[in-house]
């Protein structure tokens, strides 16, 4: 029998580090870019990763003042500073420069799953759903967007679709423990019995996460 759910901070914190590192791998790979632009993202970059959000912010946006990136590169540090003002709780500034970034680079899915993490942090799951949606029509197998499309199910009450979301999310990385325990925690709410299978799905998980 399930208990109650996890709060989703743990796996939001997985997930926002999945997306930056995203973000930045194409960031650290890209050209053309005069040193202004570039370095102050990768200023910015270190600046998040010590904790450091409010200066993260400053950077990203004198690296877009810089006027300097090419248009991949900018879409790119729109979607890194779209994540900051996430994480500071700004979610409306999030949500314009996400958008911002789908209208360079519309056939990106990673800004969709960026702006579906605030809608899902704002308790805006319709609006989660249909963002992650997009990516997926952009990119089937983003593992990404299954997990947050989950997530939204699963606080929306959709149960059986949060199953269906993390069934794929747990087939792409077997070894994460996170996906066996909410796609049980999922097919518990929706009356489905998966204890033999929860069990061959626990066998898997890599204890070194």
């Amino acid at each position: 029998m399930a208990g109650p759910a996890p709060r989703a901070g743990a796996r939001d914190k997985r997930i926002g580090k999945s997306f930056i590192a995203l973000l930045a791998l194409t960031i650290a790979t890209s050209g053309g870019a005069r040193a202004d632009g570039l370095d102050l993202t990768k200023a910015g970059l270190a600046a998040q990763q010590q904790g450091g959000w409010d200066e993260a912010l400053q950077l990203y946006t004198q690296a877009l003042d810089a006027a300097d990136l090419p248009v991949k590169s900018r879409a790119r540090v729109l979607g890194l500073r779209a994540n900051a003002y996430g994480v500071k709780g700004l979610y409306d500034k999030a949500t314009v420069d996400f958008a911002a970034a789908m209208e360079i680079t519309p056939n990106d899915p990673a800004p969709y799953v960026g702006r579906s993490i605030v809608h899902r942090q704002m308790g805006d799951y319709s609006r989660a759903i249909a963002d992650d949606d997009a990516a997926l029509g952009l990119a089937p197998d983003f593992t990404l967007a299954y997990t947050n499309r989950g997530l939204a199910n699963f606080y929306a009450g959709r149960f059986a679709a949060a199953a269906e979301d993390f069934t794929r999310s747990q087939a792409a990385d077997p070894g994460e423990p996170d996906f066996v325990l909410w796609l049980h925690l999922s097919r518990a709410r929706a009356g489905q019995d998966d204890a033999a299978e929860l069990a061959r799905n626990a066998a898997k998980i890599d204890v070194r996460h």
